[in-house]
């Protein structure tokens, strides 16, 4: 049974189009661009994915460092 989430997903949904629209101001292929399957394609796919995982562990360590912060001013209290 599948159960769809809508705030999850346009949470994907900006995190991607963000990705995008920072890949385009880096001149940075589109997978758009390619027909797909060829390994043009496959690669612009492949730096896209990259790139969201590099944004969800940027998105990750802030959340840890914002965190630890908190506990620490927690504990000086």
């Amino acid at each position: 049974m599948f159960i769809y989430d809508k705030s999850l997903h346009m949470t994907a949904r900006a995190l991607a189009l963000s990705v995008k629209t920072i890949r385009k101001a880096q001149q940075k292929n589109d997978a758009r661009e390619f027909l797909v399957g060829t390994p043009d394609w496959q690669a612009a796919m492949e730096a896209f994915g990259h790139d969201v995982m590099t944004a969800l562990a940027g998105n990750a360590t802030n959340m840890v460092a914002e965190h630890d912060l908190i506990s620490r001013i927690a504990q000086q209290e």
